[in-house]
């Protein structure tokens, strides 16, 4: 019986010990996801089918194989002639020349596209682990609240038991600590939300967790603005160089291409002769094609259309995100400079003076409160401003 607790405690320790998270700071979260995501890994995959068609410059073009008959007798189908041969079609020398590019920058394309999904996974990866962190803060906010209502109806008691009060104070104080204990079973429900989330973002077997377990202050700020290296602006215009190739490629199909064949004929059961062919193939009528060269110019006019449409997002997102930081930072500025220093103020001096009876439950309770809703604001505006720098940061390539 010994042995077997022993055995369960041994094994108990060391599924705890591999159930322990691995601490990550952003930027290795970033690494972790990055080696993944499997959105990564289709965008490789397409990368890899594009590297391979460059391999085929020229389109493949089916070799026709054929038999034939002609002034066939039908009574002795013997007499007559009797053939069998092929025939090729070839593009026009250095009509390849334009299927190249248009392969090459779709496969840049490729490369713009998985560059602008990471760029993607980091925004989701940033946003989950700030998330996690403000989670945190959170959790360890509301264990200060449980303490301070669990210290609030421990001096209510006393002084009920001291004959100074009545009883509603104590029971007022206990309503007040049953709440405390709901908003710390929420914020733990919040934390364990927030930790699924970003280990699913990791796609590993391994647990992680954050190194931080509360919000930074505020920042030194730097100039903002939209790195011309960003992601989907480059994804963008690889866009418009991929419609500018294909249109250069649809209007080679007005080249010709060249038909070849020869054949291999028996006239009456006659000695073999050769027979052959060349020729061009070339469209009877244009319309179609020039149809199509017009479509493709127009796709070429759309993408820039999306290019400029994507630099003023962008910017206008720039714009929007610096308005919000300077908000934040100020409310958060405020609140460490004014409110917090008297939260502290407030909860020390109405402690004592409320433990000497210097004052009632009531303004005991009203300087309590005031105090833990200015420290919930302070955690509130320090997420806020972290959200938005982050985005700032990875709009400006900073990250």
């Amino acid at each position: 019986m010994k042995t077997t607790i022993a055995i369960a405690f041994f094994l108990g320790c060391t599924f705890a010990l591999l159930a322990q998270p691995v601490p990550l700071t952003l930027a290795e979260a970033f690494d972790v996801a990055a080696r993944n995501y499997p959105l990564l890994e289709r965008e490789r995959l397409s990368i890899a089918q594009q590297e391979a068609r460059l391999g085929l410059r020229s389109p493949l073009s089916r070799t026709d194989i054929f038999l034939a008959g002609a002034q066939v007798d039908p009574s002795n189908p013997a007499i007559g002639i009797h053939g069998a041969g092929f025939i090729q079609r070839f593009n026009w020398p250095g009509s390849a020349r334009y299927r190249e590019p248009a392969l090459r920058e779709q496969l840049l394309s490729g490369n713009a596209r998985l560059q602008l999904t990471a760029f993607e996974l980091k925004n989701l990866v940033a946003e989950a682990y700030l998330q996690l962190v403000y989670a945190q803060h959170l959790r360890k906010h509301y264990q200060e609240v449980q303490n301070l209502m669990s210290e609030l109806v421990s001096f209510a008691e006393l002084r009920f038991e001291l004959g100074e009060t009545g009883k509603i104070p104590v029971l007022s104080a206990q309503g007040k600590q049953k709440l405390a204990s709901l908003g710390q079973q929420q914020a733990q429900q919040a934390f364990e939300v927030a930790y699924t989330v970003f280990n699913n973002l990791m796609y590993s077997d391994t647990v992680y967790q954050s190194v931080a377990t509360e919000l930074p202050g505020l920042t030194p700020e730097g100039p903002w603005f939209v790195n011309a290296g960003h992601p989907r602006l480059l994804a963008e215009q690889q866009d418009i160089r991929v419609a500018e190739a294909e249109a250069l490629y649809v209007q080679s199909q007005y080249l010709p291409q060249v038909i070849a064949g020869a054949q291999l004929q028996v006239i009456n059961e006659s000695l073999p002769f050769l027979a052959y062919q060349i020729g061009l193939s070339v469209p009877l009528s244009r319309k179609p094609l020039k149809a199509q060269v017009e479509i493709a110019r127009r796709e070429v006019d759309i993408q820039q259309a999306e290019y400029d449409a994507a630099q003023r997002e962008l910017e206008n997102e720039r714009r929007e995100g610096i308005a919000r930081v300077n908000q934040a930072r100020a409310k958060v500025r405020f609140l460490l400079e004014e409110l917090l220093p008297l939260a502290a103020d407030q909860i020390e001096s109405s402690r004592k003076a409320y433990t000497q009876g210097a004052v009632g439950y009531q303004d005991y309770l009203v300087n309590l409160e005031q105090a833990i809703e200015s420290r919930r604001q302070y955690i509130d505006a320090l997420y806020e401003y972290h959200a938005a720098r982050v985005c700032l940061e990875l709009l400006s390539g900073r990250r």
